[in-house]
């Protein structure tokens, strides 16, 4: 994967808005903590232009492997996994606008 990465201030700030939003709909969630650590260290990697960390995040089994990944979650109820959807789309829109490329990203996206 060597593809160019754009950290420009217009694609952190949606990188932002999506890790932000995600950060809502898992407020209820056991391991938030959890979620919400591995989010935060995404956006301190993108805001210090750390590419090669940044790359290892974003494309990690955490947030797209299998079983146990972010993108597998299920709420408690059809609001509060729409809104999850919702936000983990933009999440997912935004790596891309970064410059993200994986197929595994691009297969839970068609999905979504």
């Amino acid at each position: 994967m060597d593809e160019q990465l754009d950290f420009s201030s217009e694609k952190l700030e949606r990188l932002g808005e999506a890790v932000e939003g995600l950060t809502i709909a898992l407020s209820g969630v056991a391991n938030n903590a959890y979620w919400k650590t591995l989010l935060n260290e995404m956006i301190l990697a993108a805001s210090d232009r750390n590419r090669e960390l940044f790359k290892r995040l974003a494309i990690s089994r955490e947030f797209f492997g299998g079983s146990g990944a972010l993108w597998e979650l299920q709420l408690d109820t059809a609001a509060e996994n729409q809104a999850f959807a919702t936000y983990f789309a933009k999440f997912i829109d935004a790596l891309l606008a970064i410059g993200i490329s994986h197929p595994r990203i691009d297969q839970i996206r068609s999905s979504s």
